[in-house]
């Protein structure tokens, strides 16, 4: 038996059982200020008419789709930790969980 043969007899087969067609979803319900999403990136920005390297930080909640997103010249904790701290801070932002993508 050739592979068109088989597959046209599973098609058929699926419609005498009324399989034709299945759909698979898990829906992506969050709670408020549950989980958020961490992630960063390079990317090249114009700063005073010159190219320059810089290290994005980004963070979107999870049940609003909210973002935030902030540039650093140096990719260091310290840097990092200083401007995070204050948004967090400043926005009332504050997430149970947080999943890091790379």
């Amino acid at each position: 038996m050739g592979e068109a043969t088989v597959r046209r007899y599973v098609r058929q087969r699926k419609q005498e059982l009324g399989q034709t067609r299945r759909e698979t979803f898990i829906p992506q319900v969050y709670d408020w200020g549950g989980e958020g999403q961490v992630d960063w990136y390079e990317a090249m920005a114009e700063v005073a008419n010159e190219m320059r390297k810089v290290y994005v930080f980004s963070m979107r909640a999870m049940a609003s789709g909210g973002a935030f997103h902030v540039a650093y010249y140096h990719a260091t904790q310290q840097a990092f930790w200083k401007r995070t701290s204050w948004r967090l801070a400043t926005s009332g932002a504050c997430f149970g969980a947080c999943a890091t993508t790379t």
